[in-house]
């Protein structure tokens, strides 16, 4: 399971997007929408690591 807790990423000092919290179970599939420029390209890369968020925690449960 992934859990996001509280995620918000800013550009100099503009939110992109503010306290995402969402729990992905293993084994299930998910996907991301929404409108051009709205932060799911950049909230993927903080899933994956490539990225770190402005504030909150990411934690993986490898059982």
């Amino acid at each position: 399971m992934i859990t996001c807790a509280n995620i918000t990423m800013q550009f100099d000092s503009k939110p992109l997007f503010e306290n995402i919290s969402v729990k992905f179970g293993e084994g299930r599939r998910y996907g991301l929408i929404g409108a051009n420029g709205c932060g799911k390209s950049t909230f993927m890369k903080i899933l994956n690591g490539s990225l770190k968020p402005t504030s909150g925690n990411i934690s993986i449960d490898r059982n």
